[in-house]
């Protein structure tokens, strides 16, 4: 991903620090799910799937769902 002219290079730890179900999210996630298919397939309410989001954003830096699933595939490039 280019950010201002700086290739981004994430730090594998960055996946350390989310927790098995943020990882969760984030496969469906980028798998093009939205929120509500997303809450099925993990057995948690909508408002809980949000929360993960935001947790996700802050953890790896971003602002939206693109960006996540973009930086999450550079990181399982990278391992």
């Amino acid at each position: 991903m280019r950010m201002t002219g700086i290739r981004y290079r994430p730090s594998p730890d960055l996946i350390e620090r989310l927790t098995k179900r943020e990882l969760e999210v984030l496969d469906y996630l980028s798998q093009g799910r939205n929120s509500s298919e997303i809450a099925a397939g993990t057995g948690v309410t909508v408002h809980t799937v949000k929360h993960h989001l935001r947790n996700i954003y802050a953890k790896l830096g971003v602002g939206t769902r693109l960006q996540a699933v973009i930086r999450y595939r550079d990181l399982l490039g990278r391992m």
